[in-house]
This record gives C-alpha cells, structure tokens and sequence, in this order.
C-alpha cells in the first residue's frame, strides 16, 4: 500500500494572502511608537473528503486560496487573526457554503482542520494541535480517521501487539501519543484486529509531532478511485 509523507507546509499562494490578512491590522500611531503586532493563531487545513471537487476557503467571508483546494491537499500552519473567526467552504468558483462554522482561535495555538464525509454530507473536524513536548529521544503521534466507510481503527507498530492507539472512531483524530525516535513500520487495524493498512518505512525525528491520516474509501462508488490510504504528515 503506498503511503504518502508530507511535512505541513505553506501554499504559496494562500501563505501571501494570509501575510496579508494580518499585515493589514499592524499600524503605528506615529514614528515613535513601536509597530503594534496582532495576536496570532495557526491554522492548518487538509481536504480530506473522498469525493468532494475542489473548493474554495473563505475566512470572514474573504477567499484566501486562488486555485481549488484538492483533495489530498493542505496549506500548512497559516497565520489567522485570534477570537471568533467564521470558515466557509464552497465548491470552486461557487457561492453555495458546504461548510459555514464558527471557532474560536486563542493566541499561540495551533490548530488542524479537516475537510471531511462523503458529499454532500462534509463537515469541518477542528482539532486543536496543542501537545506537550516529547521526552528526549521521542516523537508524539495521533491518528485522524478521515475515512467515511471505515469502522473504527487501530495503530500499532508492526513489532507490538498492543495499540500504540486504539479504536479511534471517525470524524475523530486522536490525542499525540509518544513513541521513540527513529523508523518504524506502522500498521492500521479494524476493530477486529484485520489489517487494512500497512505505514512502511516512517522515520520519525526526536522531538517532532506527526500526524497520520487515514482517508479514502473502502469501497469507492463507482467511478471513484480514491481507495482507502494512508498518509502522514509532519506537524
């Protein structure tokens, strides 16, 4: 099974026009003063509905992406004012919402959203990244279970018989988990304990937070092709 390993980095495009969004409110009242600098939330966002077209991100009803947001795609941590921010998400170059929800952003936190369900049934799952740090020697690593037609799943380590997590439900990501630095293969379980993926090959580097997406659909409708999958990212 082909595993796909991205750190969270920044689209170009949408990483300029968040720069945007916050230079805008950063002002002096005249030469002496210093440069007011606003308080600052990060947001990264990840489509993750198997059978949604690409969209468009609206943050306070302003578009922040110019090319459609794919699935499989994600922005990386971008900057986002604090407090209650209102996210929209449309079909591409549509004014219909097929996700209008409000949160609420505290300075310094980081925070993950995901698109996710089988369409027309999406929603945003909103997940705060917060995590204390790893001891020496370790990573930290949760599960997001994206996957619609999927039961509840497990990870373990392919050397371990007892979950590293377990019986994860969907629409749900775990919290960060510890483990020791270095490679590991991973597999994903049922309830039942059958394999349903196996993670191969995931060096994991002390100190780094990772978070491993399962997505995709078991049994595709026709003429879908985005089967079940797995895919880890580095936070």
């Amino acid at each position: 099974m082909k595993t796909n390993r991205k750190r969270l980095r920044l689209n170009p495009i949408i990483a300029l026009l968040s720069c945007v969004l916050l230079l805008g409110v950063i002002s002096c009242k005249d030469d002496e003063e210093d440069l007011v600098t606003p308080e600052t939330a990060y947001v990264s966002l990840y489509h993750a509905s198997p059978n949604a077209s690409g969209l468009d991100i609206l943050v306070d009803n302003r578009q922040i992406n110019s090319y459609p947001f794919e699935y499989s795609e994600n922005t990386g941590y971008l900057r986002f004012y604090t407090g209650s921010r209102d996210l929209k998400f449309t079909p591409f170059n549509a004014s219909n919402s097929i996700i209008d929800t409000t949160t609420v952003f505290e300075d310094g936190s980081a925070y993950s959203v995901f698109v996710t369900g089988d369409y027309p049934e999406v929603e945003a799952l909103i997940v705060k990244d917060d995590s204390e740090r790893p001891s020496e020697g370790k990573a930290k690593i949760r599960i997001a279970h994206l996957a619609p037609d999927a039961s509840e799943v497990n990870l373990l380590t392919s050397s371990a018989e007892d979950p590293i997590i377990d019986l994860q439900s969907y629409k749900t990501a775990s919290d960060f988990m510890e483990i020791e630095s270095g490679g590991h293969d991973f597999d994903v379980t049922d309830q039942d304990g059958n394999v349903l993926l196996n993670v191969d090959d995931i060096n994991l580097s002390s100190g780094i937070y990772y978070t491993l997406i399962v997505k995709g659909f078991v049994s595709p409708p026709q003429g879908n092709e985005n089967y079940l999958s797995a895919e880890v990212l580095v936070n």
